[in-house]
């Protein structure tokens, strides 16, 4: 437990009941805990043979709503009763050791669930998918493995400062929200959450995750929804309805999975389907580990 302003706040690697605490000054002790944490907790030992393997499994939700047939993309169609979904995944996994090429292994888009009226979504996708390479609900395609000779991932140079880290980022994600249709733009803060689900971050130095965690603490609204002695979970909700949520290793500090969800997935009397309850449009689950062989590469380099 961390004592606080005359309060007990949540400390990251504790059993802390949630409603107990003040979650929004919680969150901040919780994420600043967590940047020191990836800052002292080694990152996995890789040795002189073996790979650091990186793999973000991104999963989405995409919805099929009443009159979908008519429109020429019917998971884009967003007018009408939400009659049916499909999870669709697709998985990056990366292959790094030192003084080698980085192997990138690549799980395309494809179906894994349908959610409601199966009929309908199986409809649907056969429609708009059927003449496509995308294969049926159901059925993953062959992994593609290729090597690029070198990282993709500059890092540059960044803010060590949080705030003047935050401001920047923040101005940036404004700047190409600005260039977007207004019905399309997405609130700046959540370049900040967007950020963690991606490879460039989990491949980027312990000092740059955790500069992002301590900005990211900066944010108001924050709360923490689980804490155990193996998770955090942390989620702030915005104005328009949005939700985004992280996951975080109690004991790294490490993130975990990232999820998105947006106001627009209800139906036009405001109501959430129950095939749709307490799931989220856009989640990134993010595994680490350290293996001795990367696999045979199958197509020419990246």
């Amino acid at each position: 437990m961390i004592v606080t302003a005359g309060v007990v706040a949540a400390n990251i690697g504790g059993v802390t009941d949630p409603s107990s605490v003040p979650t929004a000054n919680a969150a901040s002790v919780l994420l600043n805990d967590a940047a020191q944490l990836q800052l002292t907790t080694s990152d996995p030992q890789v040795g002189p043979e073996q790979y650091l393997r990186t793999t973000i499994a991104m999963s989405n939700i995409s919805k099929v709503h009443e009159g979908w047939e008519n429109s020429s993309d019917p998971f884009n169609e967003h007018d009408g009763q939400i009659l049916a979904a499909v999870r669709t995944e697709s998985v990056s996994t990366q292959y790094e050791r030192e003084g080698a090429p980085l192997i990138t292994e690549e799980l395309y888009f494809h179906g894994v669930e349908v959610l409601g009226d199966a009929a309908t979504a199986q409809a649907a996708w056969d429609g708009y998918y059927g003449d496509t390479n995308v294969p049926p609900i159901g059925t993953a395609p062959e992994p593609i493995v290729w090597e690029v000779p070198s990282s993709p991932y500059l890092l540059g140079t960044y803010p060590t400062n949080p705030q003047q880290y935050l401001d920047e980022h923040l101005a940036a994600a404004k700047e190409m929200e600005e260039v977007l249709p207004e019905e399309l733009r997405q609130p700046p803060e959540r370049s900040m959450w967007v950020a963690m689900g991606d490879e460039s971050f989990h491949s980027a130095p312990a000092a740059y995750r955790a500069t992002h965690l301590k900005a990211l603490a900066l944010l108001p609204g924050i709360t923490i929804t689980h804490e155990d002695d193996a998770r955090a979970v942390l989620e702030c909700a915005t104005s328009r309805g949005d939700l985004y949520r992280v996951t975080l290793d109690t004991h790294s500090g490490r993130v975990l999975k990232v999820e998105e969800r947006f106001s627009e997935r209800a139906n036009p009397d405001g109501s959430t389907p129950p095939f749709l309850e307490g799931k989220f449009d856009i989640s990134h689950t993010i595994t680490q580990d350290v293996v001795d062989a990367a696999p045979q590469v199958t197509e020419p380099e990246g």
